[in-house]
């Protein structure tokens, strides 16, 4: 019935969204032995279009797995993640194929480690904590742990979701544990604002790395604990660890809060020596670092040689020239702003552009200078 609806919804010219292929698939799955036809509504999926719409790859997924064509079902779970789909949405498919396990082992849908470390993760940055504890279920059913890796991504899903007993359980459970574990857990600790719990755990780890004084030094800085943050770098040095981007935007970041001109261009030396290059991110940290030092030659100097520039980029520049009493020069760099980006609809960039235009017109002082 649905299917003829379908072929005279064609008929018609009428163009099938979601909404069409979600009962479709589910009526070819109830029928699965119509192999050929099932085909064919896929081959309209992705003439359509549809294919990275989550709910019609997860009846993809049923619809493969009830043909008992796993290769398939397979197929379309580990391609998921890497085409940009929503992985959580499409694992609950696998997840109510696990209720089904008698189904699901004969069709071969098995995950490997790489589909649990792949979903956990996913699970973790959109704090999908329920469908993150049912994947956790079917790791334990699968005998999968103790996998190293695996375990990793568990604590840190269970970290990034604020899980933090979850995540302390796990760890203290592990057979072999490596930086991985310890940065995780440090920091789930560092997220919640529990400083001291993670440096503790910090001086107690047999071996550091980048990742794991970066998320320290961090910490600090999200905890408003500049001159912590910066003395944690200093360790860093004298540990021979070399710092890379993500640290020098901390590491910036603090000198901007602690008004440390000095230190901050120590940083910018120290990158330039490392070959550390100035990504968005770094430049951004800049421009705020100069502006709040008053040194805003210093900050357009950097924002020239930003080759990518992003709506905090213009932010910082044109905060930084309104502060230091540039008005003029923050209006202009406010309509160049409009002509680079046709419609900025982000709020939050809106508000703080304006807010620069603002207190640009409110300055007395309105000294001007070359650009």
């Amino acid at each position: 019935m649905l299917l003829r609806v379908y072929v005279g919804m064609l008929a018609r010219g009428a163009t099938p969204d979601a909404y069409t292929f979600q009962p479709l698939l589910k009526a070819v799955t109830a029928a699965a032995e119509r192999g050929a036809v099932g085909d064919a509504v896929h081959a309209h999926v992705v003439k359509f279009g549809m294919e990275l719409n989550a709910h019609v790859a997860s009846s993809l997924v049923l619809m493969y797995a009830a043909r008992r064509d796993g290769a398939v079902a397979r197929t379309l779970l580990d391609a998921w993640p890497a085409r940009g789909g929503d992985t959580p949405v499409v694992w609950n498919a696998l997840i109510s194929g696990h209720r089904r396990s008698r189904q699901f082992r004969l069709t071969g849908v098995v995950p490997t480690p790489v589909t649990y470390i792949t979903v956990l993760s996913a699970c973790g940055k959109d704090k999908y904590i329920w469908l993150g504890m049912q994947v956790h279920k079917c790791v334990v059913a699968s005998g999968v742990l103790p996998d190293l890796k695996v375990g990793n991504a568990l604590i840190d899903m269970y970290a990034e979701c604020s899980e933090m007993d979850a995540a302390w359980e796990l760890f203290e459970g592990m057979e072999v544990r490596n930086t991985v574990s310890w940065t995780s857990v440090i920091s789930g600790f560092l997220r919640l604002g529990q400083v001291d719990q993670a440096r503790t755990l910090f001086d107690c780890m047999p071996e550091r790395d980048t990742v794991s004084w970066t998320a320290m030094i961090d910490g600090y800085v999200q905890a408003g604990q500049f001159r912590e943050a910066l003395e944690m770098f200093r360790e860093m040095q004298f540990s021979k660890v070399r710092a890379d981007e993500f640290t020098m935007v901390s590491v910036v970041t603090a000198c901007a809060q602690l008004g440390a001109l000095e230190t901050g261009e120590w940083a910018r030396i120290y990158m330039s020596r490392h070959g550390i290059k100035m990504d968005t991110f770094v430049g951004n940290a800049l421009i705020d670092m100069y502006s709040k030092c008053g040194s805003i030659q210093q900050a357009l100097d950097v924002f020239k040689e930003m080759y990518i520039r992003d709506k905090f980029t213009w932010t910082a520049v044109i905060l930084g020239l309104a502060v230091n009493c540039h008005g003029e020069e923050a209006i202009n760099m406010f309509y160049w702003m409009l002509r680079v980006f046709e419609a900025p609809d982000e709020v939050t960039f809106m508000v703080s552009s304006l807010h620069a235009l603002m207190l640009a017109w409110s300055t007395k002082d309105e000294t001007s200078f070359s650009a």
